[in-house]
Protein backbone atom coordinates (compact mmCIF):
# COMPACT_ATOMS: atom_id res chain seq x y z
CA UNK A 1 0.00 0.00 0.00
CA UNK A 2 1.08 3.44 -0.92
CA UNK A 3 2.16 5.06 2.16
CA UNK A 4 0.27 8.66 3.00
CA UNK A 5 2.57 11.71 3.27
CA UNK A 6 1.85 14.58 6.13
CA UNK A 7 -0.47 17.13 3.76
CA UNK A 8 0.58 20.71 3.88
CA UNK A 9 0.34 23.43 0.95
CA UNK A 10 3.43 25.88 3.01
CA UNK A 11 6.57 24.57 4.62
CA UNK A 12 6.97 26.74 6.96
CA UNK A 13 4.50 24.58 9.42
CA UNK A 14 6.67 22.16 9.95
CA UNK A 15 8.86 25.07 11.66
CA UNK A 16 5.66 27.58 13.06
CA UNK A 17 3.17 24.45 14.28
CA UNK A 18 5.56 23.11 16.99
CA UNK A 19 6.51 26.68 18.24
CA UNK A 20 3.15 27.92 17.99
CA UNK A 21 1.02 24.98 20.24
CA UNK A 22 3.05 25.95 22.72
CA UNK A 23 1.01 29.43 22.83
CA UNK A 24 -2.07 27.42 23.33
CA UNK A 25 -3.23 27.37 27.09
CA UNK A 26 -3.89 23.94 28.53
CA UNK A 27 -7.62 23.88 28.20
CA UNK A 28 -7.24 23.84 24.60
CA UNK A 29 -9.30 20.39 22.51
CA UNK A 30 -6.51 18.26 22.50
CA UNK A 31 -8.50 16.82 19.18
CA UNK A 32 -7.63 19.71 17.26
CA UNK A 33 -3.93 19.78 18.46
CA UNK A 34 -3.49 15.90 17.28
CA UNK A 35 -5.21 16.35 14.36
CA UNK A 36 -3.34 19.11 13.53
CA UNK A 37 -0.10 17.31 14.81
CA UNK A 38 -0.14 14.50 12.76
CA UNK A 39 -1.73 16.23 9.56
CA UNK A 40 2.13 17.90 9.30
CA UNK A 41 4.59 15.76 11.30
CA UNK A 42 2.78 12.09 11.08
CA UNK A 43 4.08 10.13 13.32
CA UNK A 44 6.63 12.39 14.57
CA UNK A 45 3.82 14.49 15.44
CA UNK A 46 2.42 11.78 18.46
CA UNK A 47 5.74 12.63 20.71
CA UNK A 48 4.84 16.52 19.70
CA UNK A 49 1.53 16.08 21.36
CA UNK A 50 2.74 13.85 24.65
CA UNK A 51 5.43 16.58 25.33
CA UNK A 52 2.44 19.81 25.03
CA UNK A 53 0.27 17.59 27.34
CA UNK A 54 3.26 17.12 29.51
CA UNK A 55 4.02 20.98 29.84
CA UNK A 56 0.93 22.01 30.20
CA UNK A 57 -0.07 19.48 33.30
CA UNK A 58 -2.80 17.62 30.93
CA UNK A 59 -2.93 13.89 31.57
CA UNK A 60 -3.20 12.04 28.31
CA UNK A 61 -6.24 11.19 26.45
CA UNK A 62 -7.67 7.49 27.48
CA UNK A 63 -5.91 4.96 25.14
CA UNK A 64 -3.93 7.62 23.71
CA UNK A 65 -2.77 5.31 21.31
CA UNK A 66 -5.72 4.38 20.03
CA UNK A 67 -6.75 7.96 19.95
CA UNK A 68 -3.69 9.16 17.92
CA UNK A 69 -5.08 6.89 15.54
CA UNK A 70 -8.33 8.06 15.24
CA UNK A 71 -7.00 12.00 14.89
CA UNK A 72 -7.60 12.64 10.82
CA UNK A 73 -8.76 15.65 8.81
CA UNK A 74 -11.65 15.13 6.92
CA UNK A 75 -11.55 15.13 3.31
CA UNK A 76 -12.31 18.61 3.07
CA UNK A 77 -9.52 20.14 5.83
CA UNK A 78 -7.04 18.15 3.49
CA UNK A 79 -7.60 19.48 1.17
CA UNK A 80 -6.94 23.26 2.42
CA UNK A 81 -5.18 22.80 5.10
CA UNK A 82 -3.45 26.05 5.52
CA UNK A 83 -6.82 26.96 6.12
CA UNK A 84 -7.38 24.32 8.92
CA UNK A 85 -4.13 25.34 10.80
CA UNK A 86 -5.17 29.13 10.53
CA UNK A 87 -8.38 28.86 11.80
CA UNK A 88 -7.71 25.87 14.63
CA UNK A 89 -4.32 26.70 15.89
CA UNK A 90 -2.45 29.70 14.63
CA UNK A 91 -5.24 31.76 15.38
CA UNK A 92 -5.55 31.03 18.95
CA UNK A 93 -1.56 31.06 19.59
CA UNK A 94 -1.43 34.29 18.21
CA UNK A 95 -4.10 36.12 20.94
CA UNK A 96 -1.25 35.27 23.65
CA UNK A 97 1.48 36.71 21.57
CA UNK A 98 2.35 34.26 18.79
CA UNK A 99 4.50 35.47 15.46
CA UNK A 100 5.43 33.36 12.42
CA UNK A 101 8.99 33.02 12.15
CA UNK A 102 8.23 35.06 8.51
CA UNK A 103 7.07 38.05 10.49
CA UNK A 104 9.72 38.22 13.17
CA UNK A 105 11.94 41.36 13.39
CA UNK A 106 14.73 40.91 16.04
CA UNK A 107 15.56 38.68 19.17
CA UNK A 108 12.55 40.89 21.15
CA UNK A 109 10.03 39.11 18.97
CA UNK A 110 10.15 35.83 19.95
CA UNK A 111 8.98 36.19 23.53
CA UNK A 112 6.90 33.77 25.59
CA UNK A 113 3.73 33.88 25.90
CA UNK A 114 1.65 36.28 28.52
CA UNK A 115 0.49 34.14 31.60
CA UNK A 116 -2.75 36.87 31.59
CA UNK A 117 -3.56 36.50 28.02
CA UNK A 118 -3.15 32.41 28.34
CA UNK A 119 -5.41 32.87 31.34
CA UNK A 120 -7.90 34.68 29.49
CA UNK A 121 -8.00 32.42 26.06
CA UNK A 122 -7.72 29.73 28.28
CA UNK A 123 -11.22 30.90 30.11
CA UNK A 124 -12.87 31.88 26.95
CA UNK A 125 -12.38 28.19 25.73
CA UNK A 126 -13.15 26.98 29.24
CA UNK A 127 -17.21 29.26 28.87
CA UNK A 128 -17.20 27.80 25.05
CA UNK A 129 -16.85 23.87 26.59
CA UNK A 130 -19.21 24.56 29.09
CA UNK A 131 -21.96 25.82 26.95
CA UNK A 132 -21.40 22.52 24.57
CA UNK A 133 -21.63 20.49 28.38
CA UNK A 134 -25.49 21.95 28.89
CA UNK A 135 -26.24 21.37 25.45
CA UNK A 136 -25.08 17.63 25.62
CA UNK A 137 -26.95 17.17 28.93
CA UNK A 138 -30.27 19.06 27.34
CA UNK A 139 -29.53 17.00 24.70
CA UNK A 140 -28.97 13.29 25.97
CA UNK A 141 -31.46 14.27 28.98
CA UNK A 142 -34.12 11.76 28.06
CA UNK A 143 -31.49 8.73 27.69
CA UNK A 144 -31.06 6.48 30.26
CA UNK A 145 -27.49 6.75 32.31
CA UNK A 146 -25.56 3.89 30.45
CA UNK A 147 -26.51 4.77 27.07
CA UNK A 148 -25.53 8.97 27.62
CA UNK A 149 -22.09 9.96 26.71
CA UNK A 150 -20.84 12.02 30.01
CA UNK A 151 -21.15 11.21 33.74
CA UNK A 152 -23.23 14.06 35.14
CA UNK A 153 -21.86 15.80 38.00
CA UNK A 154 -22.42 13.97 41.38
CA UNK A 155 -21.14 13.03 44.73
CA UNK A 156 -19.88 9.37 44.73
CA UNK A 157 -18.01 6.68 47.04
CA UNK A 158 -15.07 5.39 45.27
CA UNK A 159 -12.60 3.10 47.11
CA UNK A 160 -12.85 3.85 50.25
CA UNK A 161 -13.43 7.50 50.20
CA UNK A 162 -16.38 10.14 49.08
CA UNK A 163 -15.37 12.09 45.75
CA UNK A 164 -17.25 15.31 43.95
CA UNK A 165 -17.34 13.72 40.16
CA UNK A 166 -17.22 16.54 37.79
CA UNK A 167 -18.98 16.61 34.68
CA UNK A 168 -17.52 13.84 32.32
CA UNK A 169 -17.29 12.50 29.17
CA UNK A 170 -16.99 8.55 29.02
CA UNK A 171 -14.67 8.45 26.33
CA UNK A 172 -12.00 11.02 28.20
CA UNK A 173 -12.21 8.48 31.66
CA UNK A 174 -8.58 6.94 32.30
CA UNK A 175 -7.88 3.31 32.37
CA UNK A 176 -5.66 3.63 35.69
CA UNK A 177 -7.64 4.09 38.47
CA UNK A 178 -5.06 6.49 39.94
CA UNK A 179 -5.30 8.70 37.25
CA UNK A 180 -8.88 8.49 37.00
CA UNK A 181 -9.40 9.44 41.51
CA UNK A 182 -6.94 12.18 40.17
CA UNK A 183 -9.48 13.93 38.21
CA UNK A 184 -12.14 13.92 41.19
CA UNK A 185 -12.48 15.87 44.35
CA UNK A 186 -12.03 13.85 47.40
CA UNK A 187 -14.69 15.24 50.03
CA UNK A 188 -13.58 13.04 53.15
CA UNK A 189 -11.26 9.95 53.48
CA UNK A 190 -14.58 7.46 54.05
CA UNK A 191 -17.66 6.49 52.27
CA UNK A 192 -20.64 8.87 52.81
CA UNK A 193 -24.23 7.27 53.31
CA UNK A 194 -27.48 8.72 53.08
CA UNK A 195 -29.89 7.20 55.78
CA UNK A 196 -32.82 9.60 55.73
CA UNK A 197 -33.85 13.08 53.74
CA UNK A 198 -36.03 15.52 55.30
CA UNK A 199 -37.71 18.20 53.54
CA UNK A 200 -39.05 21.10 55.53
CA UNK A 201 -41.33 23.73 54.23
CA UNK A 202 -39.61 27.21 55.03
CA UNK A 203 -42.05 29.65 57.18
CA UNK A 204 -40.86 33.20 56.91
CA UNK A 205 -41.19 36.00 55.98
CA UNK A 206 -40.62 37.06 52.17
CA UNK A 207 -40.11 32.97 51.01
CA UNK A 208 -42.39 31.59 48.94
CA UNK A 209 -44.11 28.34 49.11
CA UNK A 210 -42.18 26.46 47.16
CA UNK A 211 -38.97 26.78 49.21
CA UNK A 212 -37.97 24.14 51.39
CA UNK A 213 -34.97 23.11 52.95
CA UNK A 214 -33.29 19.69 52.82
CA UNK A 215 -31.91 18.42 56.03
CA UNK A 216 -29.72 14.93 55.41
CA UNK A 217 -28.83 12.11 58.49
CA UNK A 218 -25.68 10.67 57.04
CA UNK A 219 -23.69 7.77 58.39
CA UNK A 220 -19.74 7.23 57.11
CA UNK A 221 -17.67 4.44 57.16
CA UNK A 222 -14.42 3.12 56.50
CA UNK A 223 -14.07 -0.04 53.85
CA UNK A 224 -10.84 -0.06 53.40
Amino acid sequence: MEKEYPVTTESHHSTDLKDAIYYLPAQFDQTILCKALKAVYDEEGKDLAREWLFKTKNNLPKNFDEFWEESNLTPYQLQFPDKYLNDSIYSTAKETGWIPKALRKGKQSKKPPSKRKLQAVGDNLQASEKLHEQLTQIKEDQLEEKEKSYISPCIRNMDGACYMHPFMYKKDIPDDREEYLKLLIKIVDCEVIVQEAIEHIIDQPGQTEDDKEVRYRLRLTNRL
